[in-house]
């Protein structure tokens, strides 16, 4: 995931928690479409494993907090959020 920051996006954490079957395979058909070859965000290190996307998916994710570094705490997923996706 990734938030704006100073009109750039920086990388806020992995999102691995709150997906059911059915949305996961909804995210992962919308994914496919928006592959990228490297990061479209700031990163604070390299993840080689990563699979990159253009930005252009919105989610709704529930956090517990920040870390001092800006990653967020526990986050979940709710939703993707079209009412926001121009």
């Amino acid at each position: 995931m990734g938030r704006e920051k100073n009109g750039q996006l920086h990388y806020a954490g992995k999102l691995e928690h709150g997906f059911s079957d059915k949305n996961t395979k909804q995210l992962l058909t919308t994914l496919e479409k928006l592959k990228a070859k490297k990061a479209p965000i700031v990163m604070p290190r390299r993840f080689p494993k990563a699979r990159w996307v253009q930005p252009r998916v919105l989610v709704d994710a529930e956090f517990r907090g920040e870390t001092p570094g800006g990653l967020l705490r526990h986050p979940s997923y709710k939703g993707i959020r079209r009412d926001l996706m121009s």
